[in-house]
């Protein structure tokens, strides 16, 4: 008589063998028909089996309230990741993984009773003895927390752990003047780099709602913006309708469809390469990320005697209101004046420091069109009865 095999569940799910099969199975009962439905996992080793059939459900499962001292917080931060972390923004996404990484290390086998306050203290000592930063340790925490607080939300575990209060890193705030915006902007010569500039002072948008609009969110014959796509549902970093700038009219015409942003042709999901380089180039602090253009426009319009209410809508920092009427306000013509007539005023300050002029016309894809191999000294144009012409007459 074959020996019996225990079986191992996990949400709701089993693990077996089929005839004829080396392979481990996914298993479980299906209650309107009355029968034992399976999926192979594709592996022979059972603790392989295990793995995936955990994972499987971690992905896609639900699993029923868990006593918190029995439910391990690995568990939570991959349900956390495969379930809520994928759905964020790409740049938003990798922070996340890496965060969660870290935690799996650090504390991934601790059940989450056991996760108390002098637990979190003793791995704020190891993170410290590594050399890390108080910000920096603070927002790994705050992945963890974020995930324990899922999981409590959606009935998994019955319980929340305590909550250090950690000191922050301090408050990184660079503001820099139209010359420097404007030394940046002269070493900003592609394109892509160029187009997210002109977009993230025109808009006031996060890095993230920049890199992915596309020109069906941009409704200009109404001279609106909608930074927030379709398919986003809106959430504490809410991303407003504001009205464009003339200059970003300027260099959304140009794109006739698609992502505004591309690379190649394709969509890109950060610019911090391009951008570190070109800071790097100017001699402007590190401080200067791309996140500061967007604090760069709040600051300005302060300065310009916009009022909070309206900056703060304009940020995305508050929501604007819901009823009928804030509705239908972006059809306003005031909506956002005074606002959009100080970006008006910080580009033309940034262009009388500048040496590029900041419209489109003198684009990189349009200097590469007329430089044409063929032409010798001279470049060719497109009228037919100028033909080529001299580049220095």
């Amino acid at each position: 008589m074959p020996e019996k095999i225990e079986k191992w569940t996990y949400g709701g799910m089993f693990l077996s063998r089929r005839p004829n099969s080396p392979n481990w199975y996914r298993c479980w009962f299906y209650a309107e028909t009355g029968q034992t439905r399976a999926f192979s996992l594709r592996t022979r080793d059972e603790e392989e089996a295990k793995r995936r059939l955990i994972a499987w459900v971690h992905e896609y499962g639900k699993i029923d309230t868990a006593d918190a001292a029995e439910l391990a917080i690995w568990k939570i931060l991959q349900r956390y990741e495969y379930q809520h972390v994928r759905k964020l923004s790409k740049g938003g996404a990798t922070t996340q993984r890496h965060n969660i990484g870290i935690l799996r290390d650090l504390v991934g086998d601790v059940p989450v009773a056991d996760f108390r306050a002098a637990v979190q203290r003793e791995v704020v000592e190891v993170m410290k003895s590594r050399g890390w930063s108080d910000g920096y340790i603070k927002r790994i925490f705050g992945t963890a927390y974020a995930a324990l607080n899922w999981a409590h939300q959606n009935d998994e575990i019955d319980r929340m752990p305590p909550k250090l209060r950690l000191p922050g890193g301090g408050r990184r705030e660079f503001v820099p003047t139209p010359k420097q915006l404007a030394a940046l902007w002269d070493e900003l010569t592609e394109d892509h780099m160029r187009m997210f500039f002109i977009l993230s002072l025109s808009t006031a948008g996060r890095k993230a709602a920049v890199l992915e609009l596309t020109r069906f969110q941009c409704d200009l014959d109404h001279g609106l913006i909608d930074l927030n796509p379709v398919c986003r549902t809106q959430n504490n970093k809410r991303r407003a309708i504001v009205p464009a700038t003339n200059l970003a009219r300027q260099w959304i015409e140009t794109i006739p469809t698609g992502h505004l942003i591309t690379w190649r042709g394709k969509p890109i999901s950060d610019v911090k390469i391009s951008w570190r380089a070109a800071r790097e180039r100017v001699g402007l602090p590190m401080e200067f990320s791309p996140h500061t253009l967007r604090h760069t426009v709040a600051t300005w319009c302060r300065m310009h005697g916009v009022d909070s209410w309206c900056t703060a809508a304009l940020g995305g920092w508050r929501e604007a209101g819901a009823n009928t009427v804030e509705r239908y306000a972006k059809y306003d013509p005031e909506y956002f004046q005074p606002a959009i007539e100080a970006i008006e005023e910080l580009f033309e300050a940034i262009a009388d420091e500048a040496e590029a002029p900041l419209n489109p016309s003198y684009r990189a894809s349009n200097v590469r069109d007329v430089w044409k191999i063929g032409a010798g000294d001279e470049i060719r144009t497109h009228d037919l009865n100028l033909g080529k012409v001299s580049l220095y007459p």
